[in-house]
């Protein structure tokens, strides 16, 4: 169950970066993790790379979005919001 909690928190950190990073994407880093599979099953259960794969889906995808749409709500720059 601690493997699982830590792969969730890995995840969550692995999302971040692809979210805040352009040009890195969720799907190559999952690409990597299937490439290297019989390794990564060696260390961790399945269940703690499932745990991982989503939570870094997850948070990629809000802070994505935060990262593209931050201009959007932004006030203009002579204080007026328009």
């Amino acid at each position: 169950m601690l493997a699982v909690l830590l792969a969730a928190l890995l995840g969550i950190l692995l999302g971040t970066v692809t979210g805040l990073t352009p040009g890195l994407h969720v799907n190559t880093l999952v690409a990597l993790m299937v490439a290297s599979l019989p390794f990564l099953l060696g260390i961790l259960p399945i269940y703690a790379l499932v745990a991982l794969i989503v939570a870094m889906a997850v948070t990629h995808t809000f802070v994505d979005y935060i990262r593209k749409y931050r201009y959007v709500v932004t006030p203009l720059a002579n204080g007026s919001d328009l």
